[in-house]
Parts: C-alpha cells; structure tokens; sequence
C-alpha cells in the first residue's frame, strides 16, 4: 500500500495556543474536520481528531496515545439482488442480468 494524499485541512495552532478558552479543558474535544481536495471543490470525507498542545516540559507527565488503526481481517460480502426497477433485460430468455452493484458500509447508498 502506497501513502497518497486523499485532501488537507488547516488547524491554526497559535489560535488555539492563546485562547483561554480552548486552554481551560483538560481533555480536548474531539473534532471532526473536512478535508479538501487539493484539485477540486467539496470534501474528500472526515478526520477525527483531536489537538494537544503540550510544552516540553510537560510531555513527560503526558504519555501519548496509541493511534494504530483496528487490525485488518479479510471477509467476503455476497449480495443478493431479488427486485430492480427501470433495469433493461440483456438477456431476454431468461429475464436475467449480471449487475454490478457498490455499496458502502453503514449507509444506504448504492451506486
């Protein structure tokens, strides 16, 4: 697998480091950001993150976080089309098609 940007997004750390606001929580919030294609307009998806900012010579007392993805297992998804709507029959004998058929999991969109 290859690293490859997939969009950007700006965090503007300064803004963050002098709001007393911001500074007052002990555990920051976790926030979910755009991010932007570098080419085209919209989204590209979501990050979740979340921003600590920690002086040198606290890091000791901050241990940090563990951020490896969940292990990844091969699985195998078989789908099962009973019905169609505005589908033309290739194969006119049978009344059946091969169809490609895209889904994404937890949502109910398919392309």
């Amino acid at each position: 697998m290859c690293d490859r940007m997939v969009g950007h997004t700006v965090v503007d750390m300064e803004n963050r480091y002098f709001s007393p606001h911001w500074l007052k929580f002990n555990r920051k919030p976790i926030e979910m950001r755009n991010l932007k294609p570098m080419d085209v307009e919209g989204n590209h998806g979501k990050l979740t993150m979340w921003v600590d900012l920690i002086e040198k010579k606290d890091q000791a007392r901050h241990p940090r976080y563990d951020i490896q993805p969940p292990p990844r297992f091969p699985f195998e998804l078989r789908v099962i089309v009973f019905e169609t709507e505005y589908v033309v029959f290739k194969d006119e004998i049978s009344k059946c098609n091969d169809l490609f058929v895209r889904g994404y999991p937890g949502s109910t969109e398919f392309a």
